[in-house]
């Protein structure tokens, strides 16, 4: 009796479902199975005995199962003990070949200030966000110069590489953390990301039009959408791809004359990778939250009216019907 395995983050890769398990004999391990009891196995114990490797984020990128587990050993990229290592490392595991090895190591965060208060104490910075961008892995990874930015992977210690350094010159940067790159969202070539500006904690979006150059320095256009008003297009959050486009949405705090919040509202922007505009004209009073993406190439979304009224709407990104007013959904 194995109890409860609490299987997890079942993931398909080649015809064979992958997921975490514990079979209270390995611990919190990663499985496979192709749909049969003798074809349900372990596939590695990557933290031997009954320790658990707790991998996470199972990403299928052409194949290889990319994800982060602990083996119970902190090793530098030559392999060598290195207690200034993260205890989570970045692992793959080949369907083909059915080989599963680390991919890289990342250093631990030893020292970094946040508004001038030092922060000492180490803490753990494995990979996180892992997403498949047309056929490479992408992530939030840490680096001791930069902090977190955005990296690749070709699955090799080689190939695995920090993209681009968008919070700036580290020198000037003095909390270190890097720009914290997630919400990652391919739409055609591009990839765009939701990143931390240089200074404080908002955020905006940022897009890589080519990430298939080997490298540091491969962006080739970083839009921060400097151009609209910050007041509404600043701390974007539930980005998607539709219709070969952006959708996401932002807060437009509301404030009275004294400049006290009043109400926290959500708006909805469009960036068909030439113009960025909100959906439905200039800001409103409305709460929109993103409902249904369709397989025609559209978008379902629910609106909040001030009177407390919800009304379904439909939008290509270029304009807007009315589905259902007036109503409680």
């Amino acid at each position: 009796d194995r109890g409860n395995a609490n299987p997890a983050e079942l993931t398909e890769v080649n015809g064979l479902l992958y997921f975490i398990a514990n079979d209270g004999v390995h611990g919190e391990e990663l499985w496979r199975s192709d749909g049969t009891p003798n074809g349900t196995i372990l596939v590695e114990d990557i933290k031997l005995g009954t320790g658990d490797a707790s991998p996470h984020e199972l990403t299928n990128v052409n194949g290889v199962l990319f994800f982060v587990a602990d083996d119970g050993e902190r090793r530098d990229n030559t392999g060598a003990i290195n207690e200034e290592y993260s205890i989570e490392d970045l692992w793959k595991t080949d369907s083909n070949t059915g080989v599963t090895q680390r991919v890289r190591s990342f250093h631990k965060i030893l020292l970094y200030q946040i508004f001038g208060i030092t922060i000492a104490e180490p803490e753990e910075a494995p990979p996180s966000n892992l997403s498949n961008h047309n056929g490479t892995l992408v992530f939030d990874g840490f680096d001791i110069d930069y902090g977190h930015e955005v990296w690749k992977s070709d699955g090799t210690t080689q190939g695995t590489l920090m993209v681009e350094n968008f919070a700036g010159d580290p020198d000037n940067d003095t909390s270190k953390i890097g720009s914290l790159p997630h919400d990652f969202v391919s739409v055609g070539d591009a990839l765009y990301f939701n990143a931390r500006l240089a200074t404080g904690f908002t955020y905006n979006v940022r897009k890589i039009d080519d990430i298939s150059i080997e490298g540091y320095g491969t962006i080739t256009e970083n839009l921060t959408y400097a151009d609209l008003d910050k007041t509404y297009a600043e701390d974007p959050f539930n980005l998607h791809s539709v219709n070969q486009g952006l959708f996401f949405n932002s807060y437009y705090n509301e404030k009275d004359q004294n400049g006290n919040l009043i109400r926290k509202w959500s708006l909805f922007w469009y960036d068909d990778g030439i113009n960025v505009h909100l959906i439905g004209g200039i800001p409103q009073k409305l709460d929109i939250t993103t409902y249904e993406r369709r397989n025609d190439g559209k978008l379902l979304y629910r609106v909040s009216q001030t009177d407390g009224t919800e009304e379904l709407k439909i939008t290509d990104g270029a304009s807007v019907t009315d589905i259902v007013s007036g109503c409680g959904l």
